[in-house]
């Protein structure tokens, strides 16, 4: 192919991001690389849904120094968006607020006011994410936050009919969420269960990790440890055990599953027990060794 006949740069960032919505992340990647230094947002997208927070950070850094408006703030949606597959949502809202700020309106690219509302939820600061939902349009990307505050479940299954994988598969997580806070376990298991599969089936390994913890959550067996015998942990203590290994606060986790703190030291108090430790750092030790 001769210099003349060679798709544009332009052409090929649309094609890549077009792969991107479409779930062939490997296609986007390939068409965001043949475009040299202008391909940074789309790889900073494909790292950031991916749990890459390396390579995500090391493609903001073209973004935000590129003393561009629109690549700033692009940037700054993008970290956003890997901040949050990382369940950090108070570092994403600083990043997402920044777009918020600035003005960036272009959903064709990335839809974070979706993932602003989200992380206000998952922060714990459901005031926050209503005052979000009223200043904003009526978007589909915001039936996430609905329906997480509580609008009716046709708000999940309308948003159902959005064409790209990675957005129904967030959806079905936040619909599985929903029900299992509403004790319908069993319900949402299959909501859970689809997400999973489909985080999986794209390499979004963050967030195929939220779908599996949420399953556990949802009564799923937890694998047998070596340390367990008869007095093997629940899958909610299990889950519980683990998030307190990886240094999260009893008021963090509780925020994540949609528990008290309350229940959190609760649960802590029956895993201590039965695993015959005291404290979180004889815990993690535990954990870590086994």
């Amino acid at each position: 192919m001769d210099r003349e006949s060679e798709p544009s740069w332009d052409l090929l960032l649309a094609l890549g991001e077009l792969e991107y919505r479409a779930g062939h992340w490997g296609a986007a990647r390939a068409h965001a690389v043949r475009v040299a230094g202008r391909g940074h947002g789309l790889l900073l997208l494909l790292d950031a849904v991916a749990g890459d927070a390396e390579g995500a950070r090391h493609h903001a850094q073209a973004g935000l120094h590129s003393g561009s408006w629109w690549h700033t703030l692009y940037a700054h949606a993008g970290l956003g968006l890997l901040e949050l597959g990382l369940d950090r949502p108070e570092a994403a809202i600083l990043h997402l607020e920044v777009v918020e700020r600035g003005g960036f309106d272009a959903p064709a690219h990335i839809h974070w006011r979706g993932d602003l509302v989200e992380s206000q939820i998952r922060a714990g600061l459901d005031g926050a994410a209503r005052r979000s939902l009223r200043r904003f349009a009526v978007h589909a990307e915001l039936a996430r936050g609905r329906g997480l505050l509580g609008a009716p479940e046709t708000v999940f299954a309308q948003a159902l009919q959005t064409p790209f994988p990675f957005d129904r598969a967030r959806i079905e997580l936040c619909w599985g969420e929903r029900l299992r806070r509403d004790g319908r376990r069993i319900d949402a298991r299959g909501h859970l269960h689809a997400a999973h599969r489909a985080f999986a089936a794209l390499g979004a390994v963050p967030w195929a990790e939220k779908a599996a913890r949420e399953l556990r959550s949802s009564g799923g067996r937890a694998q047998r440890g070596p340390r367990a015998g008869s007095r093997e942990l629940t899958a909610q203590e299990t889950l519980i055990a683990t998030m307190v290994a990886e240094g999260k606060t009893n008021k963090r986790i509780a925020t994540t599953l949609f528990l008290s703190p309350k229940t959190i030291e609760f649960h802590l108090g029956h895993v201590y027990r039965k695993l015959e430790v005291s404290n979180r750092t004889e815990l993690t030790r535990m954990l870590l060794t086994d």
